[in-house]
């Protein structure tokens, strides 16, 4: 009797956080301070313009500027991720002394890896991700080398820019945009780094998402709310893709 194929899990590589406010010439006598009332970043680096602290660690940044505040990580550690978060949306905005924002945004990178090839894949994904309409057939060229699945939606509060498509290993470097200058360890960067590079897997898809809103005096007060509506959006509409781009029924039980 025919059974569901096993569907391939996504693992997460990437998240960034960032929330924007109106520039002020007041925030120069005061970033520093903010900087240091944050905990977690044994490392930073200072210039004129902004702060950047680090936590090799834990592959996790925050950079602080004029006119916003970024937290960038490159592991799936979701402890990581809310500890931090919340530490900065707690302390920020008091320390640098804004009450609203004009953006907030939270962003994942996911893979996931699969055992077809790169042509199969590709096959895949346009089938299930691209119009089939036979018209439109008849206007591309008969062979499909590459896709890419690209949507900028919203609903009634968030915007959002979907990406997804299939990677090859050479490929996933460039994609992935791993912080090598904050998240590893200037003694050993080099040998760290070769080593993520190599452990990407051979074939994969990519599910690159960003939720965020914007407009005019956005409380700040609302950030945390939508930090972690934007974990559970996310993660649901990758988990959503993942099952309608392997809903395939075969006689088997193989995995992709």
């Amino acid at each position: 009797m025919p059974r569901k194929r096993s569907s391939p899990h996504p693992r997460l590589y990437k998240t960034i956080f960032e929330l924007r406010y109106p520039p002020k010439l007041e925030f120069f006598n005061v970033f520093i301070a903010a900087a240091q009332a944050l905990d977690g970043y044994p490392n930073w680096e200072v210039s004129s313009l902004a702060v950047s602290l680090r936590n090799f660690e834990k592959r996790c940044s925050l950079n602080i500027q004029h006119n916003r505040f970024a937290y960038d990580q490159d592991s799936d550690d979701l402890s990581v991720t809310d500890k931090y978060i919340k530490e900065a949306l707690e302390k920020l905005p008091n320390a640098i002394k804004i009450t609203s924002c004009v953006r907030f945004g939270f962003r994942r990178k996911y893979l996931i890896a699969v055992k077809m090839s790169f042509e199969e894949l590709v096959k895949v994904l346009d089938l299930k991700l691209l119009a089939q309409d036979t018209r439109l057939k008849k206007i591309l060229p008969h062979k499909t080398a590459d896709v890419a699945y690209i949507v900028d939606a919203a609903d009634e509060v968030c915007k959002y820019h979907i990406r997804i498509g299939p990677l090859r290993k050479v490929e996933t470097e460039r994609h992935m945009e791993f912080s090598t200058e904050n998240h590893l360890d200037p003694s050993s960067r080099a040998k760290d780094y070769s080593k993520i590079v190599d452990a990407y897997p051979d074939v994969s898809i990519i599910f690159d998402l960003d939720m965020y809103r914007d407009g005019e005096d956005i409380p700040i007060q609302e950030a945390s709310k939508f930090v972690e509506e934007a974990q559970n959006r996310i993660e649901g509409m990758v988990r959503n893709f993942r099952n309608y781009i392997f809903e395939i029924t075969l006689e088997d039980n193989s995995d992709v």
